[in-house]
């Protein structure tokens, strides 16, 4: 067996023994008084047992070559089919590929499933019997090609090879990622909508959301907000209590507003500021009380009385509400002259501005 330029563990270096003729390996002995000072020949090799010292006759004398035990190690294994191990031979064997340590051939077993680091073998000792099994718990799998799919498999953090492909895929990159988006890319936060805009644009359903300006300002074109109106006057008799009929619309962002009915129903729960103005047609005289209502689910939540003082008055109503979602606003007008009177109707008159706040 030629070892010219094979593993030598005392130096480090691939140099077991430089002559280029081919040692040939002598029954070892037991130390290195043992060895033979007769019938020798040039590079006749032995083995010593008490420290596993590799020696070489130079012609002359034993050349001592180091300890070589992981070498041997190495060298001896072979595979035990009857009990499934690796077991040292007394004899040394071929040094084949797959035993060879070095940065080309690092595992042994590499082809049937019990792969296992050839430094980790180096560093063992008393290797008589080593089940392989055992071997293979003492080093880290190599990851390779088609084989390994899963990372801490079987365990809580367990991650599949294709997972960590999207992840990586997916991650965003200075400079050329300015999105966060969803699955199908309909919904998504871009900082960077067109070079250097500074902006920042939202959409979600690919319908714009939220606009924030270099300024600080900004938009949220789909929030809740409506501004209703009375088309035309509507009577209000002495004495009752009605909703004004607000049948028209200046704006209704989300359609939460019943012209039917004359009612705000809230889409989502929140804030609402809520703010009416109130025309009355006639001239009121002293003496009596108009009355207006802010009505949540039927029941009243907020009242304000005028007393009118012979013209025809205007009156306010600011506040906000909280509503949850499905509750329902409707604005009430009462007055106390006695007589029927008239409610102006019109875009700039009678009206009613609701906007989801918070």
């Amino acid at each position: 067996m030629a070892l010219k330029k094979k593993f030598n563990p005392l130096t480090g270096n691939f140099d077991i023994y430089n002559d280029v003729d081919i040692l040939k390996f002598k029954e070892g002995v037991a130390t290195q008084a043992d060895l033979p000072t007769t019938g020798n020949e040039k590079n006749d090799a032995r083995i010593t047992s008490d420290n596993h010292h590799l020696y070489v006759w130079d012609g002359t004398q034993w050349v001592d070559q180091g300890d070589i035990f992981n070498v041997i190690s190495l060298t001896h294994l072979l595979w035990d089919e009857e009990n499934g191990r690796f077991k040292l031979d007394g004899d040394l064997v071929p040094y084949s590929d797959n035993n060879k340590v070095g940065t080309e051939f690092d595992y042994f077993d590499e082809v049937n499933g019990n792969k296992v680091g050839a430094n980790i073998i180096k560093d063992l000792t008393n290797l008589d019997e080593i089940p392989v099994p055992d071997i293979k718990d003492a080093t880290i799998n190599k990851h390779e090609q088609n084989k390994d799919q899963y990372l801490d498999y079987g365990g809580a953090n367990q991650v599949s090879a294709s997972d960590v492909k999207d992840a990586v895929n997916k991650k965003h990159s200075q400079n050329t990622d300015h999105k966060i988006t969803d699955a199908d890319s309909d919904t998504f936060l871009d900082v960077e909508e067109t070079s250097d805009k500074d902006e920042i644009v939202g959409k979600v359903a690919g319908v714009e959301a939220l606009r924030i300006y270099s300024s600080g300002i900004s938009d949220l074109p789909k929030q809740s907000r409506c501004r209703v109106y009375m088309s035309t006057n509507q009577d209000i008799s002495s004495g009752s209590t009605v909703i004004i009929n607000f049948d028209s619309k200046d704006y209704d962002v989300q359609n939460e507003f019943d012209t039917t009915n004359h009612r705000f129903t809230a889409t989502k729960a929140g804030y609402y500021l809520i703010a009416a103005t109130i025309q009355w047609y006639n001239a009121i005289a002293a003496g009596s009380t108009l009355t207006h209502r802010i009505y949540k689910n039927g029941a009243e939540v907020q009242i304000t009385q005028v007393p009118p003082d012979g013209v025809s008055p205007g009156m306010s109503l600011l506040t906000i509400l909280y509503l949850s979602a499905g509750d329902y606003v409707d604005i009430r007008i009462a007055q106390s002259t006695g007589n029927t009177k008239a409610l102006y109707g019109g875009a700039s008159k009678t009206t009613l501005s609701i906007e989801k706040v918070g």
